[in-house]
C-alpha cells in the first residue's frame, strides 16, 4: 500500500508540473499519516509489511522507497509574458525569457495580425480583439525574430535562454 501511495505522490507531483532532470530516488515515509487509517482498516490491528514488494502487495508498515527515472526539465519559476498588439505594432520589441515561459500576445486592434517567426518556429494567428499564447518549451534556446504576415513592418524579437 505504501508503495502505491508513494507512486501516487510522484504522479501527483508530475501532474502538478513538477518534473526532474535525472534519476531520482523518491523516499516516502507515511507511517504517521497512515496510522489512524491502518487501525481503522485493520479493525484496530496494525499491519506490518516487510521486504521489497510490488504494487500488488498490501504492505502498509515500514518505509517504502520508489526509484523513479524521469527525463524532463525542471519547470520552476516559469512566467507568462504579455505582448500588446496595438496600432499596428508589437508594443514590446524585444523580450528575453527562460525556456518554457509563455508569451501571450493580446491583439487590441480591430484587424487580425500574426506573430510569425522568421525561421517558421512558430506562427500564431491573432484575431481582432483577442489573445493567443506561445509556449516556448518546444523552442531551442536562441533568438527568434518575428513579424506579422499581413503587416510585415510589425516586428519583434523573442530571446529564449
Amino acid at each position: 500500500m505504501k508503495k502505491l501511495l508513494s507512486l501516487v505522490a510522484v504522479v501527483a507531483l508530475l501532474g502538478a508540473g513538477c518534473s526532474f532532470n535525472s534519476k531520482t530516488d523518491v523516499d516516502a515515509n507515511v507511517n504517521a499519516a497512515m496510522e489512524a487509517e491502518q487501525q481503522n482498516a485493520a479493525g484496530g490491528t496494525m499491519l506490518e509489511g516487510s521486504g521489497e514488494g510490488n504494487l500488488d502487495n498490501d504492505m502498509v508498515g515500514g518505509d517504502a522507497k520508489v526509484n523513479v527515472d524521469v527525463d524532463a526539465d525542471v519547470n520552476v519559476g516559469l512566467k507568462t509574458h504579455t505582448v500588446a498588439v496595438q496600432n499596428f505594432a508589437f508594443a514590446t520589441k524585444t523580450l528575453t525569457m527562460k525556456k518554457g515561459d509563455k508569451v501571450t500576445f493580446t491583439n487590441k486592434d480591430s484587424v487580425a495580425h500574426t506573430a510569425t517567426a522568421n525561421n517558421e518556429a512558430f506562427d500564431l494567428t491573432l484575431n481582432a480583439n483577442s489573445s493567443a499564447t506561445l509556449d516556448t518549451s518546444a523552442l531551442a534556446p536562441g533568438t527568434y525574430k518575428y513579424y506579422c504576415i499581413p503587416h510585415p513592418s510589425m516586428t519583434g524579437t523573442i530571446i529564449v535562454e
